[in-house]
């Protein structure tokens, strides 16, 4: 099965969208289009290659499709914007709630705004945590500040209502690649010439160089506290980066007593005890869990106090379920079934 990043990668919800549909290509009314066929800007496979592709041709593909898409998150917004009265590509549609229960919105200089998770936000990097507890960042000529949502926040609000995190003095798709990074630990390879020589003609469009990009991810990198993808971005080849969400969601589900951006927000209520969660480990890990999360009705009568959502399982005691959550939250395998004796 997928590793815990593999999974937690699958629910950002930025990359969750119905498209705005081309006045010349309009499809039956509610359809989300599909996405356009960037694979046909990927390398060729190599001709020698007997298995079709080796393993670097595959990566940068991934990486060329990953910035494509996150291209098309910026177009969008911006065609939503100017067809919609001002309203973003994830606030137009008037929804209850955004994509894997996303619960924050990061607002960009040029005014779009992508929705994200606090958690992901705050577990991975200090920065991020301080601001989105009230503290303003500024440094490198970056700005970070949090503006809370006026009106008693819940999970169905709408995304207008949604808190905002402003970043400003960095280009969104800076924004866009550092948030990647975030629910991914994959760093897309800007400085390979094999992805700058598709990124130039399309950032041309927009009047943006690729350096420009680069240097703004860069810059957003080392005031988030992520020294480590601040030097990876000056890789001109492809090359792994250091894994560290396996690493930081092992410390949420030990840690005790968490709050602001940390604070759980579901409480798993056990025969012989309760364990508080984040929701959306347990969306990404278990696609039972998210059924029932996105749910309104199901969720509507099941909100505790502090808004926590209480999940009653007390047919299951905690020496069985501990194996369950060490796999879903620490992404622990087989070495823990061999102290099972």
């Amino acid at each position: 099965g997928n590793t815990l990043t593999q999974d937690i990668a699958k629910v950002a919800p930025y990359l969750c969208f119905e498209r705005v549909l081309d006045v010349d290509a309009r499809q039956e009314a509610g359809q989300p289009r599909p996405l356009p066929p960037y694979s046909a800007l990927t390398p060729a496979a190599r001709a020698d290659d007997d298995e079709g592709e080796d393993d670097s041709t595959t990566s940068i593909s991934d990486d060329i499709l990953a910035l494509a898409r996150l291209w098309d998150v910026l177009t969008q917004d911006k065609l939503s914007r100017k067809r919609y009265d001002g309203a973003g590509l994830f606030v137009r549609s008037g929804a209850q709630a955004l994509a894997h229960g996303a619960d924050v919105m990061i607002r960009t200089q040029t005014g779009a705004e992508i929705p994200a998770h606090a958690l992901v936000l705050a577990s991975r990097s200090p920065s991020l945590k301080s601001a989105l507890s009230g503290s303003k960042i500024s440094a490198e000529g970056i700005s970070i500040k949090h503006a809370p949502s006026a009106a008693q926040l819940t999970k169905s609000c709408s995304p207008a209502g949604l808190p905002r995190l402003s970043i400003s003095g960095v280009h969104p798709l800076a924004v866009l690649i550092v948030l990647q990074y975030l629910y991914s630990d994959t760093l897309l390879a800007l400085n390979d010439p094999r992805i700058s020589r598709i990124l130039t003609p399309i950032l041309a469009t927009a009047k943006i160089q690729p350096t420009q990009i680069v240097k703004d991810a860069e810059r957003l990198a080392k005031v988030l506290g992520l020294s480590h993808v601040a030097e990876a971005t000056q890789w001109v080849a492809k090359r792994p980066i250091g894994l560290s969400m396996q690493k930081d969601m092992r410390v949420l589900f030990r840690a005790a007593n968490l709050t602001g951006p940390l604070k759980p927000d579901v409480v798993l209520q056990l025969a012989d005890s309760d364990v508080y969660m984040h929701s959306i480990v347990l969306r990404a890990r278990s696609p039972f869990l998210a059924t029932m999360l996105d749910d309104h009705e199901w969720t509507q009568d099941r909100w505790g106090k502090d808004n926590v959502l209480n999940v009653n399982l007390r047919h299951i005691e905690s020496k069985y379920m501990d194996y369950v959550l060490r796999f879903m939250c620490c992404d622990e395998e087989s070495e823990m079934f061999e102290r099972l004796g």
